[in-house]
């Protein structure tokens, strides 16, 4: 293949350049199997090269890079902003750029971060504050314009904060996972810290923290820690209490969603459901052990009530569950196979796709919130469900098997359809290793 021209290597330049972390980490695996010859060979080297830099690039700005497009933060920049401050100060500092690219690797928690990473912060901060640089003035304009965020007076205090941030960002994994003594002692000291930079420091602080959690709730740890598991009244009318009210908030999203979640909407549906009882009840545990709260108080009140209401929502679905699967598999009287008055499958019409898909959402959804069943006070509600599925699913298999064994049926077709739908639903009440003898059964009628 033909070494491409340059006009048009001008063009995947400037595409690699402008592309997201993820799709140069893409486009780097992608081409790393490449020879080293041709057309592909010189995007790779594009590639690799753009890779290196934004190495480089993150590491010196890993205390504010999370707050670039995040959505859950209440402080977020446009995410080319970060690529024009970078290329600003490539501009203004190359010798500091290339210091900083041989002392960007990891470090141990213990020692400090290498100073040229906090320095190259302070002069972005400068940059986008005198604006006489042409991508500084650039990034500094599209921040005043972001819809979210403080614009650049947040982000030049948030980079003021770079040399504390990066620091307890290196120790966040351990705060937020268990916290010892000798940790909280750690959080407290970092927390003074930023505090003499900008007494009003302490949320973004925390915000700069919280960003790159991938459960954002986890904060209160870290806000609990240093506060020493405050009264509710007291952080909910502190500076603090935004991280607070942003939990219920979330918790009440969940409430929400799985209150209006319809069975039709599939299993997809159905087990986002389900995990969106898990986020609330993960964020209610969170919240009462990071937080002394009341029944009445301003926050326990409206805790317990969202607890209240997503347990009866689960409850609600589980019902329904049932009732779903009885639908789909629905069965007759009949006074067959010795004369026992049971139940046995109705197969006069074949299985209705709506109703099987009700079920099986339902079902997924009842799955999902296994885990979370017996802390969430739904627990005898789905153990109620499950069992009986399973008693209506067990005599449904065993007599379609047995009429199938004995050719006591009319339409096999339509009996092998009705059992192929029993072992899916049998999966969800209890697990895929019984729904796949249910399967060698039905292959061997």
């Amino acid at each position: 293949m033909a070494a491409l021209p340059p006009n048009k290597l001008k063009i995947v330049r400037t595409i690699v350049e402008t592309a997201p972390d993820s799709a140069i980490r893409s486009l780097e695996m992608a081409l790393s199997a490449e020879g080293g010859t041709g057309a592909l060979a010189a995007v790779r080297e594009l590639v690799e090269t753009e890779a290196a830099d934004r190495f480089v690039r993150n590491a010196v700005f890993a205390p504010v890079k999370a707050l670039f497009g995040s959505s859950s933060s209440k402080l977020s920049f446009p995410p080319r902003a970060l690529g024009m401050m970078w290329r600003g100060l490539k501009a203004q500092n190359p010798e500091l750029i290339r210091d900083a690219a041989a002392h960007c690797g990891p470090w141990d928690a213990e020692m400090d971060s290498p100073q040229v990473l906090n320095d190259l912060c302070a002069l972005a901060a400068k940059g986008l504050r005198e604006r006489t640089q042409p991508d500084f003035k650039a990034a500094a304009e599209l921040c005043d314009s972001f819809p979210k965020g403080g614009g650049t007076d947040a982000l030049t205090a948030c980079l003021d904060l770079s040399p504390m941030t990066r620091g307890a960002l290196a120790r966040l994994s351990e705060w937020v996972s268990r916290m010892t003594m000798e940790r909280t002692v750690s959080v407290r000291l970092a927390y003074r810290d930023t505090l003499e930079v900008a007494p009003d420091a302490g949320p973004r602080f925390f915000e700069m923290l919280a960003a790159p959690l991938p459960e954002p709730w986890l904060i209160l740890r870290v806000i609990s820690a240093v506060m020493d598991r405050p009264h509710e009244t007291y952080l909910s009318e502190s500076e603090l209490g935004t991280f607070g009210e942003r939990t219920l908030d979330d918790i009440e999203q969940c409430v929400n969603f799985v209150r209006r979640f319809q069975a039709d909407e599939g299993v997809a549906e159905g087990r986002k459901a389900g995990q969106m009882v898990q986020r609330a009840l993960l964020q209610v545990f969170e919240f009462e052990g990071a937080i002394e709260t009341t029944r009445v108080g301003p926050w326990g009140g409206r805790l317990g009530r969202l607890r209240e209401s997503l347990a009866q929502c689960v409850e609600r679905i589980m019902g329904g569950a049932g009732e779903a699967v009885n639908t789909a598999l629905p069965i007759e009287n009949s006074r067959l196979r010795g004369g026992a008055n049971r139940g046995a499958p109705r197969l006069t019409d074949d299985p209705s796709p709506r109703l099987v898909l009700r079920a099986e959402a339902l079902l997924a959804f009842a799955d999902e919130v296994r885990s979370a069943a017996a802390n969430g006070g739904f627990s005898g509600a789905r153990n109620r469900m499950i069992e009986k599925a399973n008693q209506r699913l067990d005599h449904y298999i065993d007599y379609l098997i047995a009429v199938m064994r004995d050719n006591e049926v009319d339409d096999r077709e339509r009996a092998r359809k009705y059992l192929e739908i029993a072992a899916d639903f049998i999966a969800y009440t209890r697990d895929e290793k019984t729904a796949q003898i249910v399967r060698r059964r039905l292959a061997a009628a």
